[in-house]
């Protein structure tokens, strides 16, 4: 993840699928990673799925939001009985002969 490497390793799949699901996650002592990125990260990968954090909880985490200076804009809608979280993205047209404009300009309007 953060450090450039999976946050469970073990070398069978089945010993690995055990290890996830009864071991804590550990974080390297190299790269150094902030205090409210292991707590991000933890929550993200909460054992317990009902504790375990929401997209919109991840994407309204301080450190996703610089410390709310940089706030992610969410808006939940309704499809049928079930709601879904939506967001909004800018997505970057990828041009390789697609049609796409390589002025930047029109990117980001």
């Amino acid at each position: 993840m953060c450090a450039g490497t999976v946050p469970f390793k073990h070398p069978s799949i089945m010993g690995l699928y055990n290890v996830i699901r009864t071991q804590p996650i550990s974080f390297p002592n190299k790269p150094v990673v902030s205090a409210s990125l292991k707590d991000l990260i933890s929550q993200m990968l909460c054992k317990d799925p009902a504790k375990r954090a929401t997209l919109p909880q991840v994407m309204t985490h301080p450190w996703t939001t610089h410390g709310n200076n940089l706030p992610l804009q969410c808006r939940q809608v309704s499809v049928g009985v079930t709601p879904l979280h939506l967001f909004s993205f800018h997505f970057i047209p990828y041009s390789l002969g697609c049609g796409a404009s390589n002025d930047s300009s029109d990117i980001l309007a």
